[in-house]
């Protein structure tokens, strides 16, 4: 699901806009649940964003993925760009301090597979 046409940085407008999409992308994982379908969700989530996944799927278990800010940007560098440096830089800032999630994973040098491990393992064991 992409956002709408406000973003973080742009003030009440981008936030009212993150949290319509949390209630809707909630409201989806609940359908697809009662199909008996699991449902993985990934999402930029900030602390009021998280009230909201936690209110319509109370049962959720939320993993923040944490780097460092030159992970990040080496990472970045081999996608295709879709923020400013400084938008980049301000949206890292913002997850500095993680909401309250269930699991925190310094992804720093892992791979894929290794991340995934590990969040399956917590998964598993919650």
């Amino acid at each position: 699901m992409v956002s709408g046409a406000e973003t973080l940085w742009n003030g009440p407008e981008g936030e009212a806009q993150l949290l319509l999409a949390a209630r809707n992308v909630s409201a989806m994982a609940q359908n697809f649940r009662r199909a008996g379908f699991e449902i993985t969700i990934a999402d930029f989530v900030t602390d009021s964003s998280l009230d909201v996944y936690r209110q319509g799927l109370p049962d959720c278990f939320v993993v923040h993925l944490r780097i460092s800010i030159a992970g990040a940007q080496e990472r970045a560098r081999t996608r295709r760009v879709y923020l400013t440096d400084d938008e980049f830089d301000l949206l890292h800032r913002m997850v500095a301090s993680p909401p309250d999630v269930d699991l925190v994973v310094d992804v720093e040098g892992l791979t894929p597979d290794q991340q995934l491990r590990q969040i399956r393992d917590a998964w598993t064991a919650a």
